[in-house]
This record gives structure tokens, sequence and C-alpha cells, in this order.
């Protein structure tokens, strides 16, 4: 689930095979996503603000995380192939894509803060 400003959208994420995944997303009524969070879901909800950053022609999404995970920024960027080649921006730094403990699933239960 994620909330933008006054907006919520509820993402469905299938198993991760090597780098990739399939993902949909569908904009929600932001009071049904308010109860979704606070009455159907784990307590352990992730903060994070998140920035989009246009480099050579490419969306790179940046998560800022906040309270348990606050320090750790993160950067992605969506392709069309595992193999599509693109060039790195000199601010992102090393690959963790298949590092579990970076799993937004993992950091819930292992936050940040206690690396």
């Amino acid at each position: 689930m994620r909330i933008k400003k006054d907006q919520a959208f509820l993402t469905i994420k299938s198993k991760t095979i090597g780098i990739s995944r399939e993902e949909f997303e569908y904009k929600i009524p932001f009071e049904e996503a308010k109860f979704i969070l606070e009455n159907l879901c784990d307590k352990s909800i992730i903060e994070k603000n998140r920035y989009e950053i246009k480099f050579k022609e490419k969306i790179w999404e940046v998560d800022e995380f906040l309270e348990d995970n606050f320090g750790l920024i993160l950067a992605e960027i969506e392709l069309n192939s595992e193999d599509e080649k693109f060039e790195k921006p000199n601010w992102v730094g090393d690959e963790v894509s298949l590092d579990p403990k970076y799993f937004n699933s993992n950091l819930a239960k292992n936050p940040f803060k206690n690396w």
C-alpha cells in the first residue's frame, strides 16, 4: 500500500525471480487505504519518502526511509528487461537488489537501526 498526499495505491507484487518481478498497482479511495492500514495490516509498516529523479531518460525512484529505518536511502530503476543497458548516476552506490536484508518485508522485521 502506498499513500501519496491524499491518494492511495494498492500494489501487488509477484515473487522475485533474479531481480525481476511482476507488479500491479491500483488507485483506491484514501479512506479505504487508511482503514486497511489501521485494521487489516501488520503493525510493522515501513515509512519513507519517495522521490522521482530523471536521469538519462530514465526515472529513478529514491526512497528515504524514516523511523526505524532512518538513514537508509535506496534507489531503483524500472527496466523493460534485466539485460537492458542504462547509465548509472554517480550518486548511486552498490547494487543490493539480491540482498534480502534490503527487501521491504525484511526491513519491517529487522529495521536498519538494528544493523
